[in-house]
């Protein structure tokens, strides 16, 4: 082999592992995507799933009865003690049927009381369009839960999946101010928190008011900071410092 074809070669066998190197650090390095749910399949069914539950609504006037049935894949624990629900797949019909006109896919939660179905699915009129729409639990920490929206669309009879909704923390749905309240705690015993509120504009989730309250950094006082809504932007409108032990009651 002559030197310049030695060379190429070299030049090849370097790029290779040049290349095999960033493909490995990258599949190493790079943060796992959690997907969300699926937002819904065409008329199908929960196929090699099993039926543990079912919960019949009405959406609104001219929509007719809706019943969710939940599935799932997995019914006991591996020791086969206790049962382990987990839903994986809800079939979505009209009445009584057994023909799903929609099929939403994609969960893996755990659902322990299989006799409470409304535990896990509740039904507001989560954007006040005068119609019930979906909302499933996907989340549930010591104090925060999230979940999972799908939106009554009366023009199709079909819900559509919100993947704003799904990021706010224990939403609260206000019909009279048509307003919705995210709350988290932050820790600090529930003294440090995010409490945010929002409303519908042109099918956008817009925050009007947020309300944050921090340790300092000696943990002797909370500062907390109010922003409202000025002229179509967030504003800081207070911000107060409260002493720790009036906040514990004088317990630190």
């Amino acid at each position: 082999m002559n030197t310049r074809r030695m060379i190429m070669v070299c030049v090849l066998i370097a790029a290779f592992a040049g290349v095999m190197y960033v493909t490995l650090h990258y599949k190493s390095s790079a943060p796992a995507i959690v997907s969300p749910p699926a937002p819904s399949m065409p008329a199908s069914s929960c196929h090699g799933s099993i039926e543990f539950s079912s919960y019949t609504f009405l959406p609104g006037a001219g929509a007719g009865d809706v019943t969710a049935r939940f599935f799932s894949t997995k019914q006991q624990q591996k020791d086969g003690a206790l049962p382990d629900n987990w839903l994986t797949c809800i079939e979505l019909s009209h009445g009584t049927s057994s023909s799903p006109f929609q099929v939403l896919s994609g969960f893996d939660f755990v659902w322990t009381d299989t006799s409470n179905p409304l535990g896990f699915i509740t039904t507001p009129d989560a954007n006040f369009d005068g119609y019930r729409d979906i909302q499933i639990q996907s989340f549930l920490g010591i104090s925060n839960a999230r979940y999972s929206f799908w939106l009554y669309n009366p023009a199709s009879k079909t819900f559509v999946y919100n993947a704003a909704l799904g990021h706010l923390l224990n939403p609260a749905f206000n019909a009279s101010a048509r307003t919705i309240d995210s709350y988290a705690s932050d820790g600090c015993a529930g003294a440090c928190y995010h409490d945010e509120t929002l409303r519908w504009e042109q099918g956008n989730l817009v925050v009007i008011r947020k309300e944050v309250q921090e340790e300092n950094n000696d943990g002797t006082a909370f500062i907390k900071t109010v922003l409202e809504e000025m002229h179509g932007v967030l504003a800081t409108s207070s911000v107060q410092t409260i002493p720790a032990n009036q906040i514990y009651g004088g317990q630190q």
